[in-house]
């Protein structure tokens, strides 16, 4: 996740390259970065709960977010679109 990993492109951890083998097109970067053990536990949390689950329901989006979630997940539907998505 190099967006989020403060030496991305410093040496050649981020798909063999670096700024300068990338010139103009370097990617930029987030504002806050993340630890290594924090961008493990979001790659871990995106493989168990996110990847080939299909569309993300407004019910998943309130219950990531709890209290916080405001009207951010209005934009989801209130049901699963099949069964598979519901038993997660």
């Amino acid at each position: 996740m190099p967006h989020f990993d403060r030496f991305a492109y410093t040496d050649k951890r981020c798909y063999d390259a670096t700024a300068a083998d990338l010139g103009d097109n370097v990617p930029d970067r987030a504002t806050v970065t993340l630890q290594p053990y924090e961008v493990d536990a979001l790659a871990d949390y995106i493989a168990a709960r996110i990847k080939d689950a299909g569309p993300v329901t407004k019910k998943e989006c309130m219950d990531f977010f709890r209290q916080s979630a405001g009207s951010r997940c209005d934009m989801y539907s209130d049901k699963p679109p099949d069964a598979s998505r519901a038993a997660r």
